[in-house]
Protein backbone atom coordinates (compact mmCIF):
# COMPACT_ATOMS: atom_id res chain seq x y z
CA UNK A 1 0.00 0.00 0.00
CA UNK A 2 1.32 3.46 -0.76
CA UNK A 3 1.72 6.10 1.95
CA UNK A 4 -1.21 8.12 0.61
CA UNK A 5 -3.56 5.26 1.49
CA UNK A 6 -1.78 4.09 4.65
CA UNK A 7 -4.72 4.91 6.93
CA UNK A 8 -8.22 4.07 5.83
CA UNK A 9 -11.28 5.12 7.84
CA UNK A 10 -13.57 2.59 9.41
CA UNK A 11 -17.05 2.73 7.93
CA UNK A 12 -18.40 3.31 11.46
CA UNK A 13 -17.06 6.88 11.48
CA UNK A 14 -20.10 9.13 11.66
CA UNK A 15 -18.18 12.39 11.83
CA UNK A 16 -17.08 14.79 9.13
CA UNK A 17 -13.42 13.97 9.73
CA UNK A 18 -12.83 10.24 10.38
CA UNK A 19 -11.09 9.56 13.69
CA UNK A 20 -11.17 5.76 13.67
CA UNK A 21 -8.64 4.46 11.14
CA UNK A 22 -7.04 1.19 10.08
CA UNK A 23 -3.28 1.19 9.52
CA UNK A 24 -2.75 -0.63 6.22
CA UNK A 25 0.88 -1.24 7.21
CA UNK A 26 -0.24 -3.50 10.06
CA UNK A 27 0.59 -7.16 9.66
CA UNK A 28 -2.04 -9.58 8.37
CA UNK A 29 -1.89 -11.37 11.73
CA UNK A 30 -2.63 -8.15 13.62
CA UNK A 31 -5.49 -7.23 11.29
CA UNK A 32 -7.00 -10.71 11.53
CA UNK A 33 -6.61 -10.75 15.32
CA UNK A 34 -8.33 -7.36 15.61
CA UNK A 35 -11.16 -8.54 13.36
CA UNK A 36 -11.52 -11.74 15.38
CA UNK A 37 -11.63 -9.82 18.68
CA UNK A 38 -14.45 -7.60 17.43
CA UNK A 39 -16.48 -10.42 15.92
CA UNK A 40 -16.01 -12.59 19.02
CA UNK A 41 -17.07 -9.72 21.31
CA UNK A 42 -20.20 -9.19 19.20
CA UNK A 43 -20.94 -12.90 19.28
CA UNK A 44 -20.48 -13.02 23.06
CA UNK A 45 -22.71 -9.97 23.51
CA UNK A 46 -25.49 -11.46 21.38
CA UNK A 47 -25.15 -14.82 23.13
CA UNK A 48 -25.59 -13.06 26.47
CA UNK A 49 -28.74 -11.44 25.12
CA UNK A 50 -30.28 -14.88 24.57
CA UNK A 51 -30.25 -15.33 28.35
CA UNK A 52 -31.82 -11.97 29.19
CA UNK A 53 -35.41 -11.86 30.35
CA UNK A 54 -37.60 -9.53 28.33
CA UNK A 55 -39.51 -8.71 31.50
CA UNK A 56 -36.51 -7.03 33.15
CA UNK A 57 -35.24 -4.98 30.22
CA UNK A 58 -36.04 -1.53 28.89
CA UNK A 59 -36.59 -0.75 25.21
CA UNK A 60 -33.43 1.35 25.18
CA UNK A 61 -31.40 -1.66 26.40
CA UNK A 62 -31.99 -3.39 23.08
CA UNK A 63 -31.01 -0.23 21.20
CA UNK A 64 -27.77 -0.02 23.16
CA UNK A 65 -26.92 -3.69 22.61
CA UNK A 66 -27.85 -3.52 18.92
CA UNK A 67 -25.68 -0.46 18.37
CA UNK A 68 -22.71 -2.03 20.17
CA UNK A 69 -23.07 -5.27 18.19
CA UNK A 70 -23.36 -3.30 14.94
CA UNK A 71 -20.17 -1.34 15.62
CA UNK A 72 -18.21 -4.47 16.53
CA UNK A 73 -19.41 -6.47 13.52
CA UNK A 74 -18.99 -3.60 11.04
CA UNK A 75 -15.44 -2.87 12.23
CA UNK A 76 -14.59 -6.57 12.09
CA UNK A 77 -15.87 -6.65 8.51
CA UNK A 78 -13.84 -3.55 7.59
CA UNK A 79 -10.70 -5.27 8.91
CA UNK A 80 -11.47 -8.50 7.05
CA UNK A 81 -12.06 -6.58 3.81
CA UNK A 82 -8.57 -5.10 4.11
CA UNK A 83 -7.12 -8.54 4.81
CA UNK A 84 -8.83 -9.86 1.66
CA UNK A 85 -7.49 -6.96 -0.40
CA UNK A 86 -3.98 -7.56 0.94
CA UNK A 87 -4.21 -11.25 0.03
CA UNK A 88 -5.46 -10.29 -3.42
CA UNK A 89 -2.60 -7.83 -3.98
CA UNK A 90 -0.16 -10.49 -2.83
CA UNK A 91 -1.68 -12.88 -5.40
CA UNK A 92 -2.76 -15.39 -2.78
CA UNK A 93 -6.36 -15.58 -3.99
CA UNK A 94 -8.87 -13.74 -6.09
CA UNK A 95 -11.82 -11.86 -4.63
CA UNK A 96 -14.59 -9.74 -5.98
CA UNK A 97 -14.11 -6.00 -5.61
CA UNK A 98 -17.58 -5.88 -4.03
CA UNK A 99 -16.96 -8.50 -1.33
CA UNK A 100 -18.56 -7.32 1.91
CA UNK A 101 -19.79 -8.74 5.14
CA UNK A 102 -23.53 -9.11 5.19
CA UNK A 103 -24.03 -5.99 7.27
CA UNK A 104 -25.56 -2.82 5.94
CA UNK A 105 -23.20 0.09 5.36
CA UNK A 106 -25.66 2.52 6.98
CA UNK A 107 -25.93 3.34 10.64
CA UNK A 108 -28.86 1.60 12.33
CA UNK A 109 -31.92 3.73 12.99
Amino acid sequence: MNTQNRYIPLSTNFTTIPVMLIDTNASLDDLQTSAYQRLQAASDLLETMTCVSLVTTCDKDFTHVTNAAYLLVREGCDLLQLVQQMHYVAGQFSISANTQCFVTQNRPA
